[in-house]
């Protein structure tokens, strides 16, 4: 469902849907797991594409201490850098 919404540019609608995947994961298997830290990323990345960049960038320092080889996590970093570099 967010893989689809974010594809037809529904950015917040995916975003909404991502943050309830969020808390169920954190939930059933705790903040640190990397299948958490991956949705979290997710969820980042669909804040920045929704032009909410100060927010993502809140999760991604909130991800700091987890996932240093999770993939979703260094793509969000790496927009976010970007982003800064862009200015």
């Amino acid at each position: 469902m967010t893989e689809v919404l974010e594809e037809l540019g529904r950015y917040r609608e995916a975003e909404a849907h991502q943050r309830a995947v969020v808390e169920v994961m954190s939930r059933e298997l705790g903040a640190s797991h990397p299948k958490t830290v991956s949705v979290q990323a997710i969820r980042a990345r669909l804040l920045f594409r929704a032009g909410r960049v100060a927010d993502a960038r809140e999760v991604v320092d909130g991800l700091a201490e987890h996932g240093a080889d999770n993939p979703y996590l260094a793509e969000i970093r790496q927009l976010l850098d970007e982003s800064t570099a862009a200015g």
